[in-house]
């Protein structure tokens, strides 16, 4: 696929193969849009991206399945290369890359956003048995990041870039949790000293900050490493979420009690944020609202 906007909508892409890059699908193009589809079962016999190879600078790959892939080598799942790249909402689970990084996805291209769905049960040979991240200024949000494996590091994370973040809020965040590796079953953070990642308000399923600590790679196993920035982190071990993130005093319900709490945040705070982005606002009075009476 080669040239500038194009869109694919609601397409299948499975049980492929090819013998070089990009099992299923091999992206060439500016500014596309992807959206609604199945990349499954694919196979990349000697190259990357067993589900698909994306080139896609300042592109849309959306609301998409990328499943039960292949690569010989890098991206089980999803090679990406290009830059200012939006992934949203996607299902990139199940993949494998046989002998190399980024079971899931792997990422070089700077300045890229995920956002929502899941990056679950994929396995990697070597590196980032979910997402292997080397480009600066990625960025993950809201995302599932679970019950991966790296055979050598890095089980849910092999981050590398720099100016990144997995952080999140209270009520909007990334859960890393139940990956396994032999060293940072959690992340591996391999961006050199100084060049530290933003991981605050992450779920990780546990939470005891040394536990957490365990999870981890970074400086405080190696000087040469940047620090991941954990603290504070989600209390929740089942990393569930809150189902009624509107009841602010954990009355049981919506009510007069929530509104006022919303009232006496206002302005550039998180206690009063019902809605995850960073302030107190009508936004969250109109949800508190929607969701008056008894918690579910």
């Amino acid at each position: 696929n080669g040239g500038s906007e194009v869109v694919i909508e609601n397409c299948t892409v499975d049980m492929n193969t090819a013998s070089g890059t990009g099992g299923g699908a091999y992206f060439s193009t500016t500014t596309p849009e992807v959206t609604g589809c199945s990349f499954s079962d694919n196979q990349s016999i000697n190259g990357e991206g067993g589900g698909a190879y994306l080139n896609i600078p300042n592109g849309t790959f959306s609301d998409n399945d990328v499943l039960g892939n292949a690569s010989a080598s890098n991206g089980g799942g999803l090679r990406l290369v290009s830059a200012n790249g939006t992934l949203s909402n996607n299902r990139i689970d199940g993949n494998v890359a046989g002998t190399g990084r980024g079971g899931g996805a792997y990422v070089s291209g700077n300045t890229n956003a995920f956002s929502g769905g899941s990056i679950s049960g994929n396995t990697a040979g070597s590196q980032g048995g979910g997402l292997d991240v080397t480009g600066a200024g990625v960025t993950v949000g809201t995302c599932r990041i679970a019950g991966n494996e790296a055979l050598v590091r890095g089980g849910g994370l092999y981050w590398a870039g720099t100016g990144g973040s997995i952080a999140g809020t209270p009520t909007a965040y990334n859960v890393v949790a139940g990956n396994t590796a032999p060293v940072g079953p959690a992340v591996y953070h391999a961006a050199p000293s100084g060049q530290d990642l933003a991981a605050q308000q992450v779920c990780w399923g546990v939470v005891d900050a040394g536990a957490i600590s365990d999870l981890i790679h970074d400086f405080f196993d190696d000087s040469a490493l940047g620090i991941v920035l954990f603290f504070p982190f989600i209390d929740d071990p089942d990393c569930a979420g809150d189902p009624c993130p509107e009841d602010l005093d954990d009355s049981g319900a919506v009510d007069f009690g929530d509104l006022l709490a919303i009232l006496a945040a206002w302005g550039p705070s998180s206690d009063g944020d019902v809605t995850g982005d960073g302030v107190t606002d009508f936004a969250d009075l109109l949800a508190a609202l929607a969701a008056w009476g008894p918690c579910p």
